[in-house]
């Protein structure tokens, strides 16, 4: 099935009652006296059920290059302990109270990372970013929602699920972080195109591909000033359309805009990417079958007008 999503801050909102709520009570929170199973929610931890995962990825924080050390070495092995779900120490990863460019990068890396690569109910406890109330600390879990990578858990990636992850990542990142309704359609039985769906989300954004894991591109996980900082992973992107007059595609422009660092190939018509729009696929398409579009909703009062019938990926 397709996937829509968006990121309403529930997660937030929720955290914040909780812990008022605690303190209203005249609750003194001691270690011993946390419930570990308080946050042991997906809503609570922004990457459950729909819609509460978002698009709210910057490109600073993806192309960072201890993140991309990290994607290289959590992609080699099985994403969590036996058991115990809990991720690997994870040396390169910006802390989780980071300051500067890259404040919240871990949480929402790894939030985006795990939602798109386990299935709805499944999840990973970074053990070494701990939820503070008070005095006491709760688990901090990630949640997975889409699926296209539900054996992580128990073995390494495959190529086909390294190259989906990385395209759904790469698909909810966008320029300014913004809140953006997208519908993810790609060539896997979790996001294969649905009708309905797209009656909702009409407007088809872009494509975007690629294989962060299996990157050769020399990183500076370190930020040592001395050695230069490359663009890590070959991330490419066709754009269906992007229009600054349609608020959605204006936000996210990570398929027009330099910024994000991605390979921007123009219009995906012109590399006949999608059969529907230019008959046989070209070969810089064939070359990477584990592709994702982006469709948004609609807006028909200010978008263009909408590609009829929908388009598959």
């Amino acid at each position: 099935m397709a996937h829509a999503y968006s990121l309403h801050f529930r997660n937030l909102i929720n955290l914040g009652l909780v812990g008022m709520a605690l303190y209203g009570m005249g609750c003194a929170l001691e270690d011993a006296a946390v419930d570990p199973n308080l946050f042991d929610d997906p809503t609570l931890h922004g990457a459950g059920g729909e819609p509460n995962t978002g698009n709210t990825l910057l490109p600073g924080c993806l192309n960072d290059h201890g993140v991309q050390q990290t994607v290289r070495t959590l992609g080699a092995a099985r994403l969590s302990s036996y058991l115990l779900d809990t991720l690997p120490s994870m040396p390169y990863m910006p802390a989780g109270d980071a300051a500067g460019t890259l404040a919240g990068c871990r949480r929402e890396f790894l939030k985006v990372l795990v939602g798109c690569a386990l299935p709805t109910g499944a999840s990973v406890v970074d053990s070494n970013d701990p939820i503070v109330i008070g005095t006491g600390t709760v688990t901090r879990k990630y949640w997975g929602q889409i699926g296209l990578a539900p054996d992580w858990e128990t073995r390494a990636l495959t190529t086909e699920e390294k190259e989906f992850v990385t395209a759904c990542v790469m698909a909810r990142t966008n320029r300014f972080g913004e809140e953006i309704d997208i519908l993810l359609d790609g060539d896997h039985p979790e996001i294969e195109p649905d009708s309905a769906l797209q009656l909702t989300y009409p407007y088809v954004e872009s494509t975007v591909w690629g294989n962060m894991f299996d990157s050769t591109v020399p990183l500076n996980p370190t930020h040592d000033p001395n050695h230069p900082t490359l663009q890590p992973f070959n991330a490419h992107v066709c754009k269906n359309y992007s229009d600054s007059t349609c608020p959605d595609a204006a936000f996210r422009v990570c398929d027009e805009s330099d910024d994000c660092g991605f390979i921007n190939h123009g219009p995906c018509s012109l590399m006949n990417c999608i059969p529907i729009l230019g008959g046989s696929v070209s070969a810089s398409c064939t070359a990477w079958p584990n592709r994702i579009t982006i469709y948004l909703t609609d807006h028909a009062t200010v978008c263009p007008i909408p590609i009829d019938p929908p388009i598959d990926p």
